[in-house]
């Protein structure tokens, strides 16, 4: 793990390894001179925090870090780890799915680790709090977050012109590039700059 540039903290020490992978993504994009600075960030599911921070500070002052979880822990959590790393994140403590952002077109950068533990549809409707932070639902269903953010018009509608996302996929419950082709079928491939990143989990 590279991360010369900054070292965020948590009390949260167990953050798993696809928080790393996020982390380096979001560094290898921002530590080039040419990247545009993203003015409103959004993280949907900020669980421990630990990525709303990275955000910010790699940021510095010229980015307003937005981040929405479901489970009140994790808000409490996520403002624990903004002080630990003494940067400002502003937390709402709401269900991305029907918070009203959709149609808000104002996001520059939206990240999200979405829950994507395999359960069944009836498990992903009937969750509620902290089961509702990590039940993916099944793969191919329609009511998850991973399905909700992908689906047609979503995206478009929360980001701005010059926005994007960095959504993250487990290969082994998801199937990434089963959801990559159903999201180019339904929106304008010329729109979009796909970059895929794998890691393989040793």
């Amino acid at each position: 793990m590279a991360y010369t540039s900054l070292q965020v903290r948590s009390s949260h020490q167990n953050f798993i390894e696809d928080s790393y992978l996020l982390l380096d993504a979001i560094e290898a994009l921002y530590s080039t001179p040419t990247s545009h600075i993203p003015v409103l960030a959004l993280e949907i599911g900020t669980g421990s925090g630990i990525i709303s921070a990275f955000v910010k500070g790699i940021l510095k002052g010229n980015t307003f870090v937005l981040g929405i979880d479901i489970h009140l822990k994790a808000i409490e959590a996520s403002h624990h780890c903004a002080l630990l790393n003494r940067c400002q994140i502003n937390l709402v403590n709401a269900d991305a799915l029907t918070c009203g952002f959709r149609q808000a077109s104002l996001f520059d950068l939206i990240v999200c680790n979405p829950p994507y533990v395999p359960t069944t549809e009836e498990e992903l409707l009937d969750a509620v709090g902290l089961e509702k932070s990590w039940a993916g639902g099944p793969t191919s269903g329609t009511n998850s977050m991973i399905s909700y953010l992908l689906s047609q018009g979503v995206l478009e509608s929360m980001l701005s012109p010059i926005g994007g996302t960095f959504l993250l996929l487990v290969e082994s419950a998801n199937r990434p590039m089963d959801l990559i082709a159903r999201f180019l079928n339904c929106h304008s491939p010329e729109h979009w700059c796909i970059d895929v990143h794998f890691r393989a989990y040793l």
